[in-house]
């Protein structure tokens, strides 16, 4: 008979919190909830990891009102709908740093984000079949925390509100994306916004374009719309501090609009037009002359291109004449 001591295989149970938590960290509250119910181990650990992603539908209140219960903090609350979303937020409100919040339907609940002390990140896409969200609810607080701000879908009825709703309570943004929008927005007040990003329905216009100026942190800019209509003089629209452009267009850009720009951004580094064009070379190669400092991405015209290469054929085979002929 052996005297080795007998070695217990080790199970689950053995695992310490911390690899327990970082395990219950990809499950969804529904299955945590389940996960809760195993013992008092898994009770304990499985409800107090600091992220949790809450899948609620509209016809069911009863996952989400269960989870108004928990007493736990957590940082990170995301949901499909907009349901119970003010009690959630209110309820988790002094440890939340991130929200993700889908399916939109109403503003009600936007009035609970005033005064969150952690918040970090905001991501709202509304329901594209509710285009008429205008009842943005007046600021009682600002959230001077808040860094990154994503809209989503957000129709033409919302905007005007929006934009004070915005600009009075995440005065300190610093990243802003507004996708598939189809009003008119404007910035304002927001003097340490860095990053913007606006792909939407509408042109970009000379107002937008005048915005910019009051941005003095604002150093990248995506934009994407129908058309570029910049009718103002250039001096008027003159932002020197912004470096990374990237426009994209319905209507192709062509080689006045492209000089233009240089004289709107003198101070850009990166320029990119993600559709195509009716520069030419001779318009590209203009346009750096104007900014040497900055890399230009576009694609010239193939005409240009055709008659570029043509040139180059002709001269070559006028040197081969030549040199036949002596």
């Amino acid at each position: 008979m052996s005297l080795a001591p007998i070695l217990t295989q080790p199970t689950i149970a053995d695992l310490p919190n911390e690899m327990l938590e970082g395990i219950f960290s990809y499950l969804e509250f529904t299955e945590r909830l389940a996960a809760s119910q195993v013992c008092r181990h898994w009770h304990g650990t499985a409800l107090q990891w600091g992220d949790v992603r809450l899948s609620l539908c509209s016809s069911d209140k009863s996952i989400g009102e269960r989870f108004l219960t928990s007493g736990r903090p957590y940082r990170h609350l995301e949901m499909n709908s907009d349901l119970l979303a003010e009690k959630l937020i209110t309820k988790f409100g002094a440890s939340l740093e991130t929200i993700v919040l889908t399916n939109v339907e109403s503003w009600d609940w936007l009035g609970s984000l005033c005064g969150l002390p952690h918040l970090r990140s905001l991501n709202i896409k509304c329901n594209y079949r509710y285009d008429a969200l205008e009842d943005v609810p007046l600021v009682v607080q600002p959230c001077p925390t808040l860094r990154w701000l994503t809209l989503e879908e957000i129709g033409s009825n919302a905007f005007p509100a929006l934009n004070r709703f915005i600009s009075a309570t995440f005065p300190a943004l610093v990243y802003l994306k507004v996708e598939y929008y189809s009003g008119i927005f404007r910035l304002s007040n927001l003097p340490k916004l860095q990053h913007l990003e606006m792909i939407g329905y509408n042109q970009i216009d000379d107002g937008l374009l005048q915005d910019f100026k009051t941005l003095p942190d604002l150093r990248t800019i995506i934009l994407h719309g129908r058309r570029l209509e910049c009718g103002y003089p250039d001096h008027v629209l003159r932002s020197d501090h912004i470096r990374t452009v990237q426009i994209g267009t319905d209507d192709p850009l062509d080689d006045d609009e492209l000089l233009q720009l240089t004289e709107v951004f003198p101070g850009m580094t990166s320029f990119n037009f993600t559709r195509w064009s009716l520069c030419t070379i001779a318009g590209i190669d203009a346009a750096r002359r104007k900014l040497p400092n900055c890399a230009f991405d576009v694609a010239p015209t193939e005409d240009s291109m055709e008659l570029g290469s043509g040139s180059d054929g002709a001269d070559s085979s006028s040197d081969t004449d030549g040199t036949d002929s002596s």
